[in-house]
C-alpha cells in the first residue's frame, strides 16, 4: 500500500474496530432500538434489503452480470453476506472489518463460499483486479477522513476492470439523520461524510462515477409514495446515499 499506512489513520481505524467489538452480537438490535428507526416504521433488515435492491438494479442497468466475487468493506457480523448469499448464490463473498469480535461472529455463521477477515482496508489481502464488485455501508464516517483516499485507491486496486463499487453512507443533509448521528451511541465520535467528498475520493482513486443516488425518503406511513422514489434520487434529502463508481 502507500501513504496512508501507519500513523494516525491506522490508529483511528483500529480503535473504532475495537470499539465496535461490543456490538458484534447486538448491532442490528441496537439500531432497531433507536427512536429514529422506530419512527420510520421499518427495521435494520428492511434497509439492508433496500440497499441490495438498489445494487442489483444498478448492475442490471449497467448490463453487468451477477458478480463472481463481492467484497464488503466494513462487513460487521456478516448480516449483509446472509442477504447477498440469497441474491448471488454462486458468488464468492468476502468481508473485511476492523472489529475482530464482529469477524468472529460472522465466521460462526458458516456461510458457504464466504470469507471474513480482520482488516482495516488500508492494505486489502487480495490480488490486483480480483473482485467484481465492492460494497460498503456506513463505514466511512467511522474512519479518519484523511484515510478515505487511500482506502478508495486500495479498493480500486482489487476491483476488476469494468467492476463496480457501491459506497453507501448516511446523508447528513437530511436533518433527521444529522440529529440521530449526533445523538446515538453507535455514531459517537463519528464525522459525517458529505456525498461530494466520498464521490471525490473514489473519483480521484480512478473510478468513473456513474451516479450518486439518494434514497429512503419516506417512512412506512407514506409507503405508497415509495413507488416514485426512483424519480427523485437526485434530490439530496434521502436518509442515505450511494456513490456508484466503475473501474475503467
Amino acid at each position: 500500500m502507500n501513504d496512508v499506512q501507519g500513523g494516525a489513520e491506522e490508529t483511528s481505524v483500529t480503535s473504532e474496530g475495537e470499539r465496535f467489538d461490543q456490538y458484534a452480537t447486538r448491532y442490528a438490535d441496537t439500531i432497531n432500538s433507536e427512536s429514529a428507526m422506530r419512527l420510520t416504521g421499518e427495521s435494520f433488515e428492511y434497509y439492508l434489503e433496500k440497499r441490495l435492491d438498489l445494487v442489483q438494479e444498478l448492475l442490471t442497468h449497467a448490463g453487468h452480470p451477477a458478480p463472481v466475487t463481492a467484497l464488503d468493506f466494513g462487513c460487521g457480523a456478516g448480516d449483509t453476506q446472509v442477504a447477498m448469499r440469497k441474491r448471488f448464490p454462486k458468488a464468492r463473498l468476502v468481508g473485511v472489518d476492523a472489529s475482530a469480535e464482529s469477524i468472529r461472529v460472522a465466521r460462526d455463521r458458516h456461510l458457504a463460499n464466504t470469507e471474513f477477515i480482520v482488516n482495516d482496508g488500508l492494505a486489502l489481502p487480495y490480488a490486483d483486479g480480483s473482485v467484481d464488485i465492492a460494497y460498503s455501508n456506513g463505514t466511512f464516517h467511522h474512519v479518519d477522513h484523511a484515510a478515505h483516499g487511500g482506502i478508495a485507491r486500495e479498493i480500486h486496486r482489487v476491483i476488476k476492470p469494468g467492476g463496480h463499487v457501491f459506497m453507501f453512507e448516511n446523508n447528513g443533509l437530511n436533518p433527521i439523520v444529522a440529529y440521530v448521528m449526533d445523538h446515538n451511541e453507535l455514531d459517537r465520535g463519528a464525522v459525517r461524510v458529505p456525498y461530494w467528498k466520498l464521490r471525490s475520493s473514489f473519483e480521484s482513486a480512478g473510478f468513473r462515477i456513474r451516479g450518486v443516488h439518494f434514497y429512503a425518503f419516506f417512512p412506512r406511513l407514506l409507503a405508497p409514495l415509495r413507488r416514485r422514489e426512483s424519480l427523485i434520487r437526485w434530490i439530496p434529502l434521502g436518509a442515505q446515499y450511494v456513490v456508484w463508481g466503475q473501474k475503467a
